[in-house]
C-alpha cells in the first residue's frame, strides 16, 4: 500500500497549529518530569497554561480553509472545553480541581476529537492524528479522574496529565513536522 502523502495546501494550512500543540505538550510534559515537588496551586496553574495553548493550537487549525465545514464544530469545542477548565484551574487551584476539571476537559475533547476524526477522516488527511490524541486525551483524562479517588498528590495529577501530554506532543511534533516537509517539498518542485 503506497503512503498517503499529504497535499501541499493542506499541509501549509496544518503544520503551525500542530506543531505548536506539540511544542506546549512536550513543554508541559517535560515541566511534569523534571518539576520534582510541585504543590497543588502550580500543577493547576500549569494545567491551565497548558489547556489554554492547546486550544489557541486547535482553534488555528479548526479556522483553516482547509478544514471541512463538516469537522470545524467539532474542533472548535474542545478548545472551549480546554478554556473552560483552564478558568476554572486558576479561580480554583487545587488537586481536585486539577483531577475534576482536568479530567472531565481531557474525556470531553479526547471524545469530539474522535468524533471529528470520524467524521471527516475521508475529506481530510490530518484528521488521523485525531484517531490518536482522542484516545490518549480519554485516557489522561480517565487517570485524572480516577486519581481523585485514590487520593493522589499534586506530583501524581501532574504525571498523569504530563504523561497523555508528552504521547500527544510525540506524536504531534512528528506529524507537524511531517506536514512542513510536505508544504515545503511542494513549494520547492514549483
Amino acid at each position: 500500500m503506497p503512503a498517503l502523502k499529504t497535499p501541499a495546501d493542506v499541509a501549509a494550512a496544518v503544520w503551525k497549529p500542530v506543531t505548536l500543540r506539540a511544542a506546549a505538550a512536550l513543554a508541559f510534559g517535560a515541566l511534569s518530569i523534571f518539576w520534582p515537588a510541585p504543590d497543588a496551586s502550580t500543577v493547576a496553574y500549569c494545567l491551565a497554561l497548558f489547556l489554554i495553548v492547546s486550544a489557541k493550537a486547535v482553534w488555528d487549525f479548526a479556522k483553516a480553509p482547509v478544514i471541512p465545514d463538516s469537522a470545524r464544530g467539532l474542533l472548535v469545542a474542545p478548545a472551549a472545553v480546554w478554556l473552560l477548565a483552564a478558568v476554572a484551574l486558576v479561580v480554583s487551584p487545587g488537586t481536585a480541581t486539577v483531577g475534576f476539571a482536568g479530567g472531565l476537559a481531557f474525556i470531553l475533547s479526547g471524545a469530539l476529537e474522535l468524533a471529528a476524526w470520524f467524521r471527516s477522516r475521508r475529506d481530510l488527511l490530518p484528521a488521523r492524528d485525531l484517531a490518536i490524541t482522542g484516545p490518549v486525551s480519554i485516557g489522561a483524562g480517565a487517570g485524572l479522574l480516577g486519581g481523585l479517588g485514590l487520593g493522589l498528590d499534586a506530583h501524581g495529577f501532574f504525571g498523569i496529565a504530563g504523561g497523555g501530554a508528552i504521547i500527544t506532543g510525540v506524536f504531534l511534533l512528528i506529524a507537524g513536522l511531517g506536514y512542513r516537509f510536505d508544504a515545503r517539498s511542494t513549494d520547492a518542485r514549483r
